[in-house]
């Protein structure tokens, strides 16, 4: 098995599971930063109408043991014509999902739900409930993806 850091290649891709907030002026050690390649891209539109403020677009990993790997996790908003584009996917097996979100506080930027452990698992849930699969091969930019409504 290639080793990474000291690490196999299969550690390496599970070894990080969560953020880190790192403060102006702080020094970390012991931390690697590893840079893929081969990103995979998405566009396409919602096929429902009217398309309500708030509407994001999810692509949730299908594969159990990625279930709390929130950089597999990926979001993004619709536009108001419905269309919506992804962009640095890792490639892989994604369960994917628009629904509506509350709007966030005015001078907040809304963080990603996946950073959030409860609103995560009820993402997981909601994605598997809705069972649609969309699966993206290394360098792939798919385009004209139509989401059906309930997907």
């Amino acid at each position: 098995t290639p080793i990474v850091s000291g690490l196999s290649v299969r550690q390496a891709l599970n070894a990080w599971q969560g953020t880190v907030m790192i403060k102006p002026g702080e020094n970390l050690s012991g931390i690697s930063i590893m840079v893929g390649q081969d990103a995979a891209g998405l566009s396409g539109r919602v096929a429902t109408t009217p398309i309500r403020e708030g509407t994001r677009v999810y692509l949730v990993p299908v594969e159990r043991e990625q279930a709390n790997n929130v950089l597999r996790y990926s979001e993004t908003f619709v536009k108001s014509d419905g269309t919506f584009t992804l962009t640095n996917l890792a490639p892989g097996r994604y369960f994917i999902l628009a629904r509506v979100e509350p709007p966030t506080a005015p001078d907040t930027p809304p963080r990603p739900i996946a950073w959030d452990a409860p609103a995560r698992v009820k993402l997981r849930r909601d994605a598997e409930g809705a069972n649609t699969i969309i699966e993206l091969k290394p360098c792939q930019q798919m385009v004209d993806y139509e989401l059906k409504a309930g997907g």
